[in-house]
């Protein structure tokens, strides 16, 4: 059986320090066993809306509850082929009317609570990925990586959709996939989109992936590891990240492949040393 290992760090965007603002992303992953005895990988990534006061509660919520509703659905013994749009839909609509709870128990707006989300569950072999609004999960095998969904984006410019909106059910991208290789799967906020994306061709840039892959394969123990995500937190706090983006910065990283070779140069942020 294979084994998944993985980090996960979120910090603080540079702007956020200059305008005395909390960091607004969360980012949470864990690994649990299916009633078939096969390893499942699930992780969720919120990204709280900066001009929202409270948004990093509504991106803690959010998080949670997502994982708390994916690991009951396998506790019941559903299996991962099982999740369907209607399932993540419904999910969608209680996370949001349980954050609405939250505002209105502080008497505050649920708006204040804003937040995208992202969320997977995979296997080796399958896997169901759904998001709202930007932010970005790439999944790979082989060294070749590519976007499950391209980032959304609102109405205006510089605008995206969240699931504290009413009708935040209707922008909720759904994808699942059957019998093909996922070796390596990777969830971001926006603030690492310009550093991971190909804007131009809509593609993963395969450079930034490749070397923090071939590390994290290299783990000998499985699991979450606690000494590469203080690596990988350090390296979104670095000069050469932080000089690309001043936003708040989510990461998480996962691969089930314990030989992961051929790394590649990065081209404009060299991710080798960031694990």
């Amino acid at each position: 059986m294979k084994h998944w290992r993985y980090v996960q760090a979120f910090c603080k965007g540079t702007s956020h320090f200059t305008n005395n603002l909390p960091c607004q992303d969360r980012a949470l992953s864990k690994v649990i066993t299916d009633c078939n005895g096969q390893e499942i990988f699930l992780a969720s990534v919120a990204d709280g809306a900066g001009s929202s006061s409270h948004s990093q509660y509504g991106a803690e919520k959010a998080t949670t509850l997502i994982l708390q509703k994916l690991e009951e659905f396998f506790q019941d013994g559903s299996i991962l082929t099982e999740i369907s749009q209607d399932t993540v839909e419904s999910w969608v609509s209680q996370i949001s009317l349980q954050i609405l709870e939250l505002a209105d128990s502080q008497g505050i707006n649920i708006r204040e609570y804003a937040c995208t989300l992202l969320a997977i569950a995979v296997t080796p072999t399958e896997g169901v990925f759904f998001q709202i609004g930007d932010g970005v999960i790439v999944i790979g095998a082989e060294g070749n990586y590519y976007p499950v969904f391209w980032p959304m984006n609102g109405e205006y410019a510089n605008s995206t959709y969240f699931i504290t909106e009413e009708h935040s059910v209707k922008q909720a991208q759904f994808k699942i996939v059957n019998n093909q290789t996922i070796e390596n799967v990777a969830l971001m906020s926006d603030g690492l989109q310009g550093l991971a994306l190909h804007f131009a061709t809509k593609t993963a840039h395969s450079p930034f992936f490749q070397p923090m892959f071939s590390r994290l394969a290299e783990e000998s123990n499985s699991g979450l590891s606690e000494i590469l995500s203080t690596s990988l937190e350090e390296f979104l706090n670095s000069e050469q990240v932080c000089s690309r983006t001043d936003d708040d910065k989510s990461l998480i990283l996962a691969t089930c492949h314990s030989i992961f070779s051929n790394t590649s140069e990065g081209e404009e942020v060299d991710s080798n040393d960031a694990l």
